[in-house]
């Protein structure tokens, strides 16, 4: 037989998504108890410019909430992640979402984790590009501000109560009451209006 032209040949995962997603599905909160769950949306774009370690699996990403009970966060990634999460309280639902271009998953999933989730692997037909906040093009922006739209929606949110941080090569985040501390190397931030006037919202 003939393949498609320009298709990258792979293994079939189909069946090893399909279980990855129906897991994720799992842990993700009903879409009645995100809407209003967070005062403040934070979307944090990812880039990463190191390779990953030989042999090893997903990148481990620690995400810690615990210092911003009102803030909630979105993840904008474009390799597989290993997602650490920590809240205050430990069951507060619906506190990330998550934009990816590759596969993810939880290091330690529970019911209600999520406040949903995009990614193309499992199914969804577009993701938000990672912006760069310092050049971009009209199609990233079309895109991204696309991705806002949904989760500002989902959240119940104006856009300027969100706000937009890119960070390279991070394995762990923090948010610190307005603060984002990360071991990684912080590259441009926008702030709510900004994003309001950039897409229009």
């Amino acid at each position: 037989g003939t393949f498609p032209v320009g298709e990258i040949q792979a293994p079939d995962v189909a069946a090893e998504r399909a279980d990855q997603r129906e897991r994720l599905i799992g842990w993700t909160a009903h879409p009645d108890r995100v809407s209003g769950s967070a005062a403040t949306l934070d979307l944090i774009g990812l880039v990463f410019t190191t390779p990953r370690e030989p042999g090893a699996g997903y990148r481990p990403l620690a995400l810690d909430l615990a210092g911003a009970p009102d803030r909630a966060a979105v993840l904008v990634a474009e390799q597989p992640l290993t997602l650490t999460l920590t809240t205050h309280p430990p069951d507060r639902i619906g506190a990330l979402g998550v934009e990816e271009s590759a596969a993810f998953g939880l290091a330690e999933g529970r019911s209600g984790l999520l406040a949903g989730f995009r990614a193309l692997p499992y199914g969804a037909a577009e993701v938000a590009p990672v912006l760069d906040p310092q050049r971009f093009g009209p199609g990233t922006l079309r895109g991204f501000c696309a991705a806002l739209r949904l989760w500002a929606v989902q959240f119940g949110l104006p856009a300027w109560r969100t706000r937009y941080t890119l960070i390279e090569n991070p394995t762990r985040i923090a948010l610190a009451g307005e603060a984002v501390q990360s071991d990684g190397t912080p590259r441009g931030q926008v702030s709510g209006r900004r994003l309001a006037r950039l897409c229009r919202m």
